[in-house]
This record gives C-alpha cells, sequence and structure tokens, in this order.
C-alpha cells in the first residue's frame, strides 16, 4: 500500500513509518519542508532497514493516490480545529487512522474533547466527511511501535471505526503490518473509550513514573 502519514516527521509518525516501510509498504511523510535537515533525518530513520520506498512531500501532495493515510499530529476537540488542519485534503475518501488524543495541556494532559457525546475521532470524521475513520495507535508509548510486545507476547491494538468490510481489512493489515495484533472494538463511537485509555496510560507513564516502554493496555480470550 501507498499509505501517507501526516506528521510524518515525529516521534509517532516515524516510527509508525519505519515499521511500515519495514513491512514492505511505501510511505510519504508530510512535511511544510521536505527538503529540510528534519525531514532528511526522519526519512533516513524510517529507510533502515526498508523494504518499502519512503518519501516526503507537502500534505495535499502525500495524501493524494494514498491508500491510507495516518495522523501522528496533536490532537483536537472540534471539528472546527480539524477542518483548518485537514483543508487541504478535506474531500479525502480513503482510510485514516487517527493516532492523536486532543489533550489540554501541562501538567493536566486530560482529555479535551466532551466524551459524554463525542472524541477527537468522532469530531475528525466530520471534517473528513467522506473518509473512512479509524482510532487506533494512541493508546500506549511511541517506544512499544518498533517492538509492539511484552513478555516475549504480540501486544493488541485496539482501534475502533468505520464498519465498512473493505475499510476495516486495510485498517487490520496496517495494524498488523507495525506488528500488533489488531483488536476491532466497534464503531467510531468507541473511540471516546480509547482517548480515555490514552488518557490513563499518560497518567501511569507520565505522572506516576510506569516505564513507558514497560506496559500497555491489552485484550486476552479465551
Amino acid at each position: 500500500m501507498r499509505i501517507a502519514v501526516v506528521g510524518g516527521t515525529g516521534n509517532v509518525g516515524s516510527k509508525l513509518a519505519h515499521m511500515l516501510c519495514a513491512a514492505g509498504h511505501d510511505v510519504v511523510l508530510t512535511s511544510r519542508h521536505p527538503g529540510d535537515d528534519k525531514t532528511a533525518k526522519a526519512l533516513a530513520y524510517v529507510r533502515e532497514g526498508g523494504k518499502g520506498a519512503a518519501t516526503a512531500a507537502g500534505v495535499e501532495e502525500a495524501v493524494a493516490g494514498a491508500d491510507a493515510v495516518i495522523i501522528a499530529t496533536p490532537g483536537y476537540a472540534t471539528a472546527e480545529e480539524w477542518s483548518k488542519v485537514v483543508a487541504p485534503w478535506g474531500s479525502y475518501a480513503g482510510v485514516v487512522l487517527d493516532a492523536s488524543n486532543p489533550l489540554t495541556a501541562w501538567p493536566a494532559l486530560d482529555i479535551s474533547a466532551d466524551q459524554n457525546s463525542t472524541s477527537g475521532a468522532e469530531e475528525l470524521k466530520k471534517a473528513l466527511p467522506h473518509a473512512h475513520v479509524y482510532k487506533a495507535f494512541n493508546t500506549l508509548g511511541a517506544e512499544l511501535m518498533v517492538d509492539p510486545t511484552l513478555g516475549g507476547k504480540q501486544i493488541a491494538m485496539l482501534f475502533a471505526g468505520s464498519e465498512d468490510p473493505a475499510a476495516k481489512d486495510v485498517a487490520t493489515k496496517i495494524i498488523s503490518a507495525v506488528g500488533f495484533r489488531p483488536e476491532y472494538v466497534g464503531p467510531l463511537r468507541y473511540a471516546r473509550n480509547l482517548e480515555s485509555l490514552a488518557e490513563l496510560w499518560i497518567h501511569l507513564a507520565l505522572k506516576q513514573g510506569w516505564p513507558r516502554a514497560g506496559f500497555a493496555f491489552d485484550i486476552q480470550k479465551a
């Protein structure tokens, strides 16, 4: 697949792109300055051991023709905020995996969306009405994205979103390519629960001192 990673030069985005490239997918990192040093360093890392191609482009060019898009930027709590961010590609009709969390400022770092009625991902869907939106990759630290195992066991990646079978298959393949065990938990409204889990993970890792690479939320089935 050809996968655009919005925020691909950042910590989360570059790690996801690295794993996808290693699995043989072509990735395009979005960058306001595709030729700058930061982007060059990110591309060098993404390409290490990669079987797929890795390039950089402006967001509109990167998304055009992409089979899927991963959003690895700061999250937003309202459709109005998201609309400003995705305006250059607001008509995109493919699969979008939202790895962001809409957070208040430090030291609170609470989810800023009204979790009784919505989530950051649901607001993103309003800004991308034609896309198949999923919440994924948001409930653990970036460290585990390049080694998605704990105690020798594969970590589950909980994801929520579109019930369209073809779109869900694309999302599942991307999650599997990164190395996680995909666990679909339901339609996009359950992104509220996943964002709540992210808030708890942040509390434990950043405030309680739990090791960032040492824990993750999992599902075990009999």
